[in-house]
């Protein structure tokens, strides 16, 4: 095949992909590390390291695959890595921050609420994140891993390739709705999902109305700094 031939069917593959393909590879970057990672426990086991370090370093190798993967999926897709949002931070973008911070909590209460009657759940329940009492260095190591690793990561995979693999096709809200839904289906927990549903549309509006990442990512770190607090800062302190 000549190169002008591989040029157009490589073209017109991109430009087949759509939204059911910015899905597939955006969610194949998300599962893909973790039937990966089956494969190095064993090896991060026979370390013989406390529980938290070998949980860290399985989250790091997770949120940098995925982070590998997408890479590799963007420009198989079609896009740039400035598609991903990738701008420039403004000073004006840090006053928006603020603003969506302060509208995330009452979202969150207002959605958990309305939800809260239509299924009973427990609205108190402690999310999971894979580490228990850090101490130390751990507590490093876990304040790495959820407030600059993870925000970084899954604000890149939603709010950067899949909303705009979406935001092509369809019209901003529609968008919103379908990658905060996906953001709350993969945290496998009702409370958690339904407030980092609430979470995820303040995202999306950062993104639609900044076009830059770097808001979002900021307001992720910025709450998940308030969970590292709550769960593992002020709980230690009191015990």
């Amino acid at each position: 095949m000549s190169d002008d031939s591989s040029d157009k069917t490589s073209e017109l593959l991109k430009k087949g992909w759509g939204i059911p393909g910015a899905l597939f590879l955006a969610l194949s970057a998300y599962f893909l590390p973790q039937v990966i990672l089956v494969f190095f426990v064993p090896g991060v086991q026979a370390l013989l390291l406390s529980p938290n370090i070998s949980n860290f370093l399985l989250i790091v190798l997770f949120e940098l695959l995925t982070i590998g993967l997408l890479f590799v999926f963007v420009k198989g897709y079609g896009f740039k890595l400035s598609d991903l949002g990738l701008a420039n931070l403004k000073l004006r973008h840090l006053g928006l921050v603020v603003f969506s911070f302060l509208i995330y909590f009452p979202a969150s209460v207002m959605i958990s609420a309305l939800f809260s009657f239509l299924i009973p759940f427990d609205q108190n329940q402690t999310q999971d994140v894979g580490f228990s009492n850090p101490v130390g260095i751990e507590l490093v190591m876990v304040f790495f891993a959820i407030v600059v690793l993870a925000p970084l990561a899954e604000e890149l995979l939603f709010r950067g390739f899949i909303f705009k693999g979406i935001r092509k096709k369809m019209k901003f809200w529609p968008t919103a709705l379908i990658v905060s839904f996906l953001f709350a289906l993969v945290h496998w927990q009702i409370n958690v999902g339904l407030d980092v549903f609430a979470l995820s549309l303040v995202l999306c509006w950062l993104r639609e109305h900044t076009d830059s990442l770097w808001p979002g990512i900021i307001l992720h770190a910025l709450k998940n700094f308030v969970a590292f607090l709550l769960l593992f800062v002020f709980s230690l302190n009191i015990g």
